[in-house]
């Protein structure tokens, strides 16, 4: 790594690092502000089905799960089956996002962790220094946005606002920090699958404002709906391009906002239990 590499991954660590600090303090005078019991009723939730997908069935405080999901919420009325019987299944869903799940609500960070990176799958393809060093951030950025992204998913299922808001953030981040994009045509199905409109309209302003038209127009998409996405945001961005150009701040930096769940008017979720939460990257 050459000296203006150093220096900017060390401005760029020193930033992080002040922002954790900040974003910290704020979060542990929230928690501070509303705590929980431990001893309140439990309730059991399975998540998974299959071989692929092996269920697991988590223990959780009924409280943290209504408070939280609006899904939860109507579920565990007693009326229904799983209030009276304290249990809920999500076959479709995975134990490793439901973690992510459950991460947030004990704790109220999210963490991108490693445990999603698996080193031994890298294929290093023959390359050397910088160049491996590239392939490897953009190994660890794909593995951990589809993680991000089937976060989302559940968020969205859960009708979990808050859970939705710090995975955006995340991906956002996650995004920033690495340089890469979830904008692969793999990558741009599955969130196009995923029916999630403020994910697929924070997919669509990567494409339009972070990448070149000509990489929109490339012929080997093999998914129709993919290949519509993709030809639908080429005039948006040769528009920029032709124009004024791409504006310094990007629509995720000076609108964030706009990707973000909101509670709906009487949906009968708490507003004292919406706190603030931050974000950790490694």
């Amino acid at each position: 790594m050459d000296l203006r590499s150093k220096r900017k991954a060390s401005v760029g660590t020193t930033s992080l690092s002040s922002k954790r600090r900040t974003i910290s303090a704020v979060t542990e005078q929230t928690m501070a502000h509303k705590t929980i019991s431990f001893r309140g009723p439990t309730i059991q939730v399975t998540v998974g089905k299959g071989n692929e997908n092996p269920a697991h069935t988590y223990t959780v405080l009924r409280e943290l799960l209504t408070t939280d999901s609006e899904l939860f919420r109507r579920m565990l009325q007693t009326e229904f089956k799983e209030g009276k019987e304290g249990a809920i299944s999500l076959p479709d869903h995975h134990p490793d996002t439901f973690d992510l799940y459950l991460q947030y609500l004990y704790l109220r960070k999210l963490f991108t962790a490693e445990r999603f990176v698996n080193h031994d799958t890298f294929d290093s393809e023959g390359l050397e220094g910088i160049e491996l060093e590239k392939h490897i951030n953009q190994r660890i950025y794909n593995q951990k946005a589809m993680a991000l992204v089937d976060a989302i998913c559940l968020a969205d299922y859960l009708q979990s606002d808050d859970f939705h808001n710090v995975a955006i953030d995340a991906l956002i981040e996650s995004s920033e920090y690495y340089g890469y994009w979830l904008v692969d045509p793999a990558d741009v199905s599955r969130v196009l699958e995923s029916g999630v409109s403020k994910l697929i309209q924070l997919v669509r302003d990567f494409l339009v404002y972070q990448n070149s038209p000509y990489k929109l127009e490339k012929g080997d998409i093999e998914s129709e709906m993919a290949s519509t996405f993709y030809k639908s945001a080429v005039p948006e961005a040769n528009k920029l391009l032709n124009g004024t150009g791409r504006p310094d701040g990007r629509p995720w930096e000076t609108n964030r906002c706009q990707y973000h769940r909101h509670p709906v008017e009487g949906s009968g979720l708490a507003d004292d239990v919406r706190k603030d939460f931050h974000v950790v990257m490694r």
